[in-house]
């Protein structure tokens, strides 16, 4: 046996909630440029919100470099349903090429979101609990990388 004090935060947890987290996410490929057969770069804007365990509005935009850019909708950052998309036969940027033996780019997102309510935050939704202040406005800046070698990404 442990001779440590009884635990105290127990009556500071959030008590049990349903959670219906719905996320939608719209992206749109606004400008793409080839710099040469195999070198390009795109931007990519993206709005969303979700649910009730987190409620709010974002936008933002990416932008992407490098080689043998796929043509997709670029990497998502990590959040609700956030997925990586390994280009396919027809996701592919370059015709008659199935998976080319080598992609390489790099990016940068800009992301800003309004959260009205967020359940770790600001305690139960029905029932009183603790909470703590937060900020309304919350900004994310990233700048990544993604390597592609057939049919493996690392992101």
């Amino acid at each position: 046996m442990i001779d440590n004090l009884a635990p105290k935060g127990r009556i500071n947890q959030l008590h049990d909630e349903m959670i219906l987290n719905l996320y939608y996410d719209r992206r749109w490929r606004f400008l793409k440029n080839d710099i040469s057969n195999k070198i390009g770069f795109d931007v990519l804007p993206h709005f969303g919100g979700v649910g009730n365990m987190k409620t709010y509005l974002n936008s933002g935009v990416q932008f992407r470099m490098g080689w043998m850019l796929p043509n997709n909708f670029g990497s998502y950052i990590l959040q609700p349903s956030c997925e990586c998309q390994i280009p396919s036969d027809r996701d592919n940027a370059r015709p008659g090429i199935k998976f080319p033996p080598f992609m390489f780019h790099i990016y940068t997102s800009f992301d800003g979101q309004i959260v009205l309510r967020d359940i770790f935050l600001d305690g139960n939704t029905f029932r009183d609990s603790h909470r703590v202040e937060k900020r309304i406005l919350v900004d994310y800046l990233t700048l990544d990388f993604a390597l592609q070698i057939h049919r493996f990404k690392l992101d």
